[in-house]
């Protein structure tokens, strides 16, 4: 495996990192705008920046619904939307 750390700078090169609190991942993550959508089945959806660089990304929110979430997001245009086991949720900016 090769090395994390740059050997010029001394710098961390990023690579894989974890996803702190998240247990119970069923779905897919799906990505849009430089954010990563990942929705835990019990704890709701991590929201995390996209950066095309090499650092980790960011944690940005964790938007949690009333209901259990096991189907990945799906995203049309600027709308996320996300089924749960009773209903269909579509998030927007108004």
């Amino acid at each position: 495996m090769p090395s994390r750390v740059d050997p010029g700078t001394g710098k961390d090169r990023g690579g894989p990192f974890r996803l702190e609190g998240l247990a119970d991942i069923y779905s897919s993550p799906v990505a849009a705008a430089r954010r990563i959508y990942i929705t835990d089945r019990q704890l709701g959806t991590l929201v995390l920046s996209h950066t095309s660089g090499e650092d980790p990304p960011e944690y940005l929110a964790m938007n949690q619904l009333n209901e259990r979430i096991s189907a990945s997001a799906a995203i049309i245009g600027r709308e996320l939307f996300l089924r749960g086991e009773q209903f269909l949720y579509c998030l927007a900016e108004e």
